[in-house]
């Protein structure tokens, strides 16, 4: 009997889910795009399907099912309704605000403090004050699967450093938030409950799974994530000077007593997707939208505005790691995953414009492996986090 762990990842654009073993070893993939009006719902019936379809393969391949974790873009929120949850309502993270991911805003309410999250919990409010008042809990979008997976409501912590991140219990009462909407924490890959009689463990945002699944969990190791938006990060072992973080993002890392510094670009495939999606293409059609820029023909003015949107990316990835370099005080080589990383052309284009070295891992889903690794940490088939990502994150 092979025993796999059912993962997945809930991004903008689909579902992505996996069964792998705990070597690594990836069964079987599949993924499903989401419709263009996506509502919450949306996120259990993808679910629902894209587990029978693993569930399907692994029962007629000898393969057991272990445990269930999954990540998704922890910015996402969605409101549980209390009298009727067919009508749970999702605020998606790309909703904008004066608040950015760096920390730089137009507006920042002191009573946010370090958070990252708390702003967006009172941009939610503002915007949908009659929603957010009514709701049951507010839940991040695995946190929210898993609510309807075992009927338990929690937070999931990723270290025990992050609540500055999060909030505190003074912080959501300054800003008059109950604290009965906000399930408490529950740290990363606690047992929450049981979907069909298989423990589902806490799963994390998606960049905490990213950075689990590309291994950058030691000082001097690094990835660059790419999708909808994209992240850079680099591992490191002690916090660097502040006048050095200008521009970029200071994390505690999965790993106690380590530390995430990261370079955020919020647009990074929404840039290729609103030039692609203006020719009459839509976001599956980045591939070509690569070769097209790379062909003789790519004189013609289409192709050199295309060339001009992947260019500029390029050198926001250079100058983002230009400063992370001089703030780690290394230059690493960097794991790269996420949609982008499938197409070979752009990797290339990236590595020439930076002139940065990078490496692919078995798949391009990091998030996946990152799950994987979180669900055999639980089972203590590993001893820890970073044990399993030496043993999976191949």
């Amino acid at each position: 009997m092979i025993f796999c762990s059912a993962v997945f990842d809930i991004g903008t654009s689909s579902l992505k889910g996996a069964l792998i073993a705990e070597d690594g070893k990836v069964y079987k993939q599949g993924r499903l795009f989401f419709p263009q009006n996506l509502e919450a719902e949306t996120w259990l019936v993808s679910f629902e399907n894209l587990f029978k379809y693993l569930s399907d393969f692994a029962e007629s391949n000898s393969i057991k099912i272990c445990g269930i974790c999954i990540s998704g873009n922890g910015p996402s929120l969605v409101a549980v309704s209390e009298k009727n949850e067919s009508r749970d309502f999702l605020f998606l993270w790309n909703k904008t605000s004066s608040v950015t991911l760096n920390g730089n805003s137009k507006e920042k309410n002191p009573l946010y403090g370090k958070s990252i999250f708390l702003p967006r919990l009172d941009f939610f409010r503002s915007s949908y004050p009659e929603i957010f008042d009514n709701a049951k809990y507010i839940l991040s979008g695995p946190e929210y699967l898993i609510y309807k997976l075992t009927k338990n409501a929690v937070t999931v912590l990723p270290e025990k450093r992050y609540v500055s991140a999060y909030w505190s219990d003074e912080e959501l009462k300054a800003l008059s938030i109950p604290k009965k909407k906000i399930p408490p924490f529950v740290l990363l890959g606690e047992h929450c409950g049981l979907y069909r009689n298989i423990p589902v463990f806490a799963g994390p945002p998606d960049f905490i799974a990213a950075l689990i699944g590309t291994n950058t969990l030691k000082p001097g190791r690094a990835c660059d994530r790419a999708g909808s938006s994209e992240g850079i990060n680099i591992c490191i072992e002690a916090s660097p000077e502040s006048s050095k973080l200008k521009g970029l993002r200071l994390l505690p890392s999965p790993i106690p007593d380590l530390w995430n510094l990261s370079y955020i670009i919020e647009d990074s495939g929404s840039l290729f997707y609103e030039y692609i999606k203006k020719r009459g293409g839509s976001f599956m059609d980045f591939d070509a939208f690569v070769h097209s820029i790379n062909t003789i023909e790519s004189h013609k003015q289409n192709e050199a505005e295309g060339r001009a949107i992947i260019e500029e990316l390029a050198f926001k990835v250079k100058e983002g790691m230009d400063l992370l370099e001089k703030a780690a005080g290394f230059r690493p080589v960097y794991t790269i995953s996420g949609g982008q990383a499938n197409n070979k052309l752009w990797r290339e284009l990236k590595a020439e414009i930076t002139g940065r070295e990078f490496k692919m891992l078995q798949i391009a889903d990091a998030e996946l492996l990152g799950n994987a690794a979180i669900v055999f940490t639980a089972l203590k088939t590993y001893a820890s986090i970073s044990e399993a990502a030496d043993g999976i994150a191949l």
